[in-house]
């Protein structure tokens, strides 16, 4: 052994003593369990894509669905009851809020059955479009077949949607928003006609085309930006959309109720 060889071996021991080894290894950590997510626990109980729900999300249309229930059932029992024709349009009327009522309010538990409820509020706005028609011309009328071919359409685009494992609230959105602005040119039309108060189907006309255009540049779950007149947590402007479409729909029941000579 060398000089050198022995300064080496000297030096490795004086580490050693400087660092003494542990008696024990130490014990392994315990892996630390997952904090779960709080994207993936609101997703359950989302309203459009995993977002939170907004604490009112949903209770003006149970308000509505309500209140215009207890109007038909008042309406059967009442010495002059409604005109056949406002009360059939006032229960087509409340297909799409069941369809809301259900899709908004209700904590879905899985994604597939989230998916199988926005599905459902789909078909029941297409529905409840065709229902208002045939209710105001009738169920032979062209405007009416064409309102129906609509939302066959939607029935075929949805179930090949579900078939094919779709995230649905993404998938053939451009043809579900010109099927919409077809029902709404149908209904504008219908009512056009049938409404004799012009300015009532006027406004009636300009605050569907608002709602819409409202829920393209706010309300839809992507939305760009935001209108300012929300409530975080509260009244988000998915809810302001539904004040417009309530507040149509009113209007719509009103105009069909109070005019004579069906």
């Amino acid at each position: 052994m060398t000089l050198g060889d022995t300064h080496t071996v000297r030096s490795l021991l004086r580490a050693r003593r400087a660092r003494p080894l542990p008696l024990q290894a130490p014990p392994p950590v315990a892996a630390r369990a997952k904090r779960p997510d709080a994207t993936a626990a609101h997703a359950q109980r989302a309203d459009g894509n995993g977002q939170p729900r907004p604490l009112l999300r949903g209770w003006l249309h149970l308000f509505f669905l309500l209140y215009c229930t207890a109007v038909l059932g008042g309406a059967r029992a009442s010495p002059v009851p409604l005109h056949a024709t406002a009360r059939r349009f006032t229960a087509w009327t409340l297909v799409g809020y069941a369809g809301s009522v259900l899709f908004h309010m209700a904590p879905w538990a899985t994604q597939r059955a989230y998916t199988l409820a926005l599905v459902f509020d789909f078909v029941a706005i297409q529905l409840s479009f065709t229902g208002q028609i045939g209710s105001l011309v009738g169920w032979g009328h062209a405007a009416c077949l064409a309102s129906a071919l609509l939302t066959l359409w939607l029935l075929a685009l949805c179930a090949a949607g579900l078939a094919g494992g779709a995230v649905m609230w993404q998938y053939r959105r451009h043809t579900r928003k010109c099927l919409v602005l077809g029902q709404i040119g149908l209904s504008m039309l219908v009512e056009a006609c049938v409404i004799r108060h012009k300015p009532t189907a006027l406004v009636i006309g300009s605050a569907k085309f608002m709602g819409f255009h409202w829920f393209a540049a706010y309300a839809r779950f992507d939305a760009p930006r935001s209108s300012g007149l929300v409530l975080p947590g509260v009244w988000h402007d998915h809810d302001n959309f539904h004040v417009i479409a309530t507040a149509t729909h009113a209007l719509q029941i009103w105009a069909t109720s109070t005019q004579a000579g069906w």
